[in-house]
């Protein structure tokens, strides 16, 4: 009662596919549809009626409430016995568009253009009339989709289009044309087939979209006098890229003629291509050079449809010119004073922007062509180019993040729940390759890492004194870095509230950032059990690791993907490419906000500031003459001397002075050590002295030697005089005992 609708229709967008944005904002006679029918007053309903209402809409939608389960059909003739929408449609020339305030505006539909024909006249919708949707762009120029037919009855149906022959004949194709052929707006077959005879050839201009991931095409079919034939808009799969797009537009294109010559019995027909893609013209107009492809065109940038598009003209008959146009030229003309094809090459691109905003989505899996019997899928998603460099990075991937895991100690679901997707968007954005590249390995030169290193003598902070990390340069309390972590929160929140954050999400976010540079750690325990996962998971991924692009997943399941105000769809990982941007973007400018404080701003303190190091280094230097030879003690200075030569001492100078002389010091040190008493064997190491025992074991040798060698001539020599001893008899047995002599 409050929103005045009785059919789900009233609160769906004109195509039948979502819900409209008034509805979700809880609106009243918003712009998508409004009540003329009298109504009872109804106070806006409270939070608990929206909930009830919520439940009820969940019945028709998938989980976000936005999306339809099933789309709704054809448009009856009581479209607006109970209410207007925002734009009408005869079928023919006129298309109305309501004002906001409730008058309307007529335009004259040139082929997907509108131009305005009269403002604020009277218009009543009838049964002959369909809603349609109208697009304004930023220069204001409207364009217009078809978008159902009028059913009027059971017996008797308008159609636009083809007959059933038509039908099925596309019916029989395989599943990637249909694909290709699935959306394609016309008056009529005949006409086409009738302007082919009267003006012998057709021009067709195809152009492309890619917004992130997803990929479409558009294109437009016109006489050479200016009449719109035909017009389509599809999804392109694949990896994204500008020449695939656009390919898929020339090859869709090529198969509705293709068609049209089959369903009409055509022998040949002449058609010029134009698209301001210049790399596929290039292409197209060199392989009517040649048949057979080459082995390395095979392996050329989405060789599949390039060689789909030669394929299907050589097969029907096609006789193919290709022109390049330079486009969005009406950047700088207005659209009247273009010429025809780049008017043309304007619609296509439109068309192709309405379908990318409406129907836009990632598609990995390429469908096989006849021309490619062959493609490379590596997880799931289908390389089409840059075969070498895909490979290389389908090896490194893994390795690469099992390094991570080892350097920054994470557990294979702490490595999972990384948005990486947003990682790799955000770093396109910023532009610095080297140092984004050092920023997200944690590869600065910060002091301690350049001591380490031994490329420097100390590891303080030029700010504070204290050892200089990574974190440390985040969270050092010196005035400069807190109006830095001030600026970040700041950029931070701005860009959330652009992105049309939730606020219970933006102050969580920013809350617990701060109370990390405050105090290192993050009370959980503090915030809404709402957000206590995205908090865990970011704490087991390391908060400073938000400033090498690295957020946690619950952040982006939080926000997931919202309409905006202009009724677009912003997927959640493009909110979460956009916090990985201004935090890696904000460190940038800390480091080079801490090299200017290093080095210093101007000349002339970053020449101070540079002798004053290379000082240090050079009484570091004299500072080990005593560890160096004797002979090598012209290379020092006195003490004296030492400080007349650093007080005259430029940066140069004394820049000279260390490359010099800095490794001949060391040679000199690493000689002395070799050279030092300290470090010779004494004497006594070489004489081995003779243990406790020694002569008395030699003799006993001796004589067991002398005793036990059968071949000893010493032992022949020797007579044998007496018997051995121990055969003599014991000298007990001669004496008798005093008991028995008595």
């Amino acid at each position: 009662m409050y929103l005045g609708v009785t059919y789900l229709s009233e609160i769906c967008t004109v195509d039948g596919q979502y819900i409209a944005n008034g509805v979700l904002k809880r609106e009243r006679d918003a712009d998508e549809y409004v009540t003329t029918l009298t109504r009872p007053h109804q106070k806006k309903p409270n939070a608990r009626s929206w909930s009830i209402w919520n439940r009820l809409i969940s019945y028709f939608t998938k989980d976000d409430n936005k999306k339809l389960k099933n789309r709704l059909g054809r448009w009856t003739e009581h479209h607006s016995s109970a209410g207007e929408w925002e734009s009408y449609s005869d079928n023919k020339t006129t298309v109305w568009s309501r004002t906001t305030q409730g008058t309307w505006m007529a335009y004259k539909k040139f082929g997907t253009q509108l131009r305005l024909e009269k403002e604020d006249t009277q218009f009543k919708p009838t049964k002959n009339h369909r809603p349609v949707r109208v697009l304004t762009l930023n220069n204001n120029t409207k364009y217009y989709e078809m978008t159902a037919t009028i059913m009027k009855d059971d017996n008797e149906r308008r159609q636009i289009g083809p007959k059933s022959p038509w039908e099925r004949l596309l019916h029989q194709q395989p599943a990637w044309v249909q694909t290709l052929v699935a959306s394609i707006t016309y008056e009529s077959l005949e006409e086409i087939v009738d302007m082919i005879k009267i003006y012998g050839y057709l021009i067709a201009v195809s152009d492309g979209s890619v917004k992130e991931f997803a990929m479409t095409f558009g294109w437009v079919i016109s006489t050479p006098n200016g009449i719109r034939l035909a017009s389509a808009a599809g999804p392109c799969s694949g990896r994204q890229n500008s020449l695939r797009s656009e390919a898929a537009g020339m090859l869709s294109v090529s198969l509705f003629v293709a068609l049209l010559t089959t369903y009409y019995e055509i022998e040949s027909v002449d058609i010029t291509f134009v698209s301001d893609n210049l790399e596929l013209i290039n292409r197209s107009i060199n392989h009517l050079e040649y048949t057979n492809p080459y082995p390395n065109s095979t392996l050329s940038s989405e060789y599949d449809l390039t060689e789909q598009i030669y394929l299907t003209h050589k097969a029907y008959n096609i006789n193919a010119k290709f022109e390049h146009i330079k486009g969005h030229q009406d950047d700088k003309l207005e659209y009247q004073e273009l010429s025809l094809k780049a008017q043309l090459n304007i619609d296509a691109d439109a068309l192709a922007g309405l379908f990318q905003r409406d129907h836009g989505k990632y598609l990995p899996k390429v469908q096989m062509l006849p021309s490619c019997p062959a493609v490379l899928n590596i997880r799931g998603i289908t390389i089409t180019s840059n075969f070498r460099h895909q490979l290389q990075r389908a090896y490194v991937e893994p390795q690469y993040v099992a390094y991570l895991q080892d350097k920054f100690e994470w557990s294979n679901a702490t490595a999972e729940i990384i948005a990486w997707k947003s990682l790799s968007i955000g770093i396109r954005r910023t532009g610095r390759d080297v140092l984004t590249t050092k920023v997200c390995n944690d590869l600065m030169p910060t002091a301690a890492s350049l001591k380490k290193r031994k490329y420097q003598l100390n590891d303080q902070c030029c700010l504070c004194g204290k050892e200089e990390t990574r974190d440390h340069m985040i969270r050092c309390n010196d005035a400069t870095r807190l109006q830095w972590r001030r600026k970040y929160i700041r950029l931070i929140r701005h860009r959330l509230e652009y992105l049309e954050t939730d606020v219970g999400l933006m102050e969580t976010f920013c809350h617990a950032v701060t109370e990390w540079f405050d105090h290192e750690k993050v009370d959980i325990h503090k915030y809404p059990v709402k957000y206590h996962r995205a908090l865990i998971t970011q704490n087991n991924i390391g908060w400073r690791h938000i400033f090498m692009g690295r957020i946690s997943q619950e952040w982006l399941e939080i926000q997931g993907s919202k309409m905006t105000t202009n009724g677009t769809r912003r997927e959640a990982y493009i909110w979460g490419a956009s916090v990985v941007e201004v935090s890696i973007t904000s460190f940038i400018e800390l480091w080079e906000q801490r090299n200017e404080e290093v080095h210093g701003k101007t000349e002339a303190q970053k020449q101070y500031r540079r002798l004053a190091k290379l000082s240090t280094e050079v009484r570091h230097l004299h500072s080990m003459r005593h560890l160096t030879r004797p002979s090598d003690d012209f290379l020092f200075y006195d003490d004296d001397e030492l400080e007349q030569f650093l007080e005259k001492a430029t940066a140069t100078t004394a820049a000279n002075f260390i490359s010099t002389n800095k490794r001949i010091i060391k040679h000199s040190i690493v000689a002395a050590k070799k050279q030092a008493i300290t470090h010779t064997k004494n004497i006594l190491h070489w004489l081995k002295p003779i243990k406790d025992g020694g002569i008395e074991r030699i003799q006993k040798w001796k004589r067991n030697r002398l005793v036990h060698d059968a071949f000893s001539k010493k032992k022949k020599r020797k007579e044998v005089t007496a018997a051995p001893r121990e055969m003599q008899s014991s000298l007990v047995g001669y004496i008798t005992l005093q008991g028995d002599l008595h």
